[in-house]
């Protein structure tokens, strides 16, 4: 006798073709066979895993505010947030310390870091930052001072691979009056390969210094991450020019 009738063996009969056996609706129906059934299919079906990155979702916003209190006698401290506010990333920056090397964390706590930031040599005209995934080892991207062409005009090259130029980062406005007056709000492009890509632009507040990095003219052509950690170099140089 074959099938699944009542009396049955509740076994499928033999059958020659390779069709997997599938019992029928009315056996579904009971709950406690249609969850062993469902179990037992469970074990052959595909696993999704999880995002290798879990930071990624910090870094898919188009806009990010960074902020900087001015008066901090421990070190300058660096907030980036995403345009709801919620916290993206932290820095802190010790005065009057010689560093070649900074680690971004997601919060102020400190516990868990983000990304590194670490110059080639401490001392030179023309400094070059690699920044990196301190989780994957990834390098991101790289980028070098232009040295003394930097006194009138903070410019700094976006570098490829092979430490060959692919864009900049250029400081523009009233930049040579900034060097004198240091209250007026600064600002920075973003170019790869000619093309706008980035801005950041100071928002002129009391008590605080207030930028606002926006990625929209690039899309995701530029890595998110190493546009915010390029915006904190900006101002991390900025800070050291004013405090000079």
């Amino acid at each position: 006798m074959s099938g699944w009738g009542e009396g049955s063996e509740n076994r499928c009969a033999p059958d020659p073709s390779p069709v997997p056996c599938v019992p029928p609706t009315n056996l579904l129906l009971n709950p406690i066979n249609r969850t062993v059934w469902e179990a037992a299919l469970a074990q052959f079906a595909p696993r999704v895993r999880g995002s290798a990155d879990p930071h990624k979702d910090r870094f898919a916003y188009q806009q990010y505010v960074i902020k900087r209190p001015f008066l901090q006698f421990l070190g300058r401290k660096y907030h980036v947030y995403a345009p709801d506010g919620s916290p993206v990333v932290f820095l802190k920056h010790p005065l009057m310390k010689m560093r070649g090397e900074f680690t971004i964390y997601t919060d102020e706590t400190e516990t868990v870091p983000i990304l590194v930031v670490r110059a080639r040599q401490i001392i030179a005209l023309n400094i070059a930052h690699d920044v990196f995934d301190p989780n994957t080892g990834e390098k991101i991207g790289s980028i070098r001072s232009r040295g003394l062409k930097s006194i009138v005009r903070d410019v700094w090259d976006i570098l490829d691979v092979n430490d060959q130029p692919i864009g900049l980062i250029e400081e523009t406005g009233f930049a040579m009056l900034r060097r004198f007056i240091k209250f007026l709000p600064g600002s920075h492009k973003l170019e790869l390969h000619g093309q706008l890509v980035a801005t950041l632009k100071q928002k002129f507040r009391f008590f605080i210094k207030e930028e606002v990095l926006d990625l929209t003219p690039g899309g995701d052509r530029l890595d998110h991450r190493f546009a915010v950690a390029c915006a904190l170099l900006v101002l991390m140089k900025e800070s050291a020019r004013e405090a000079g």
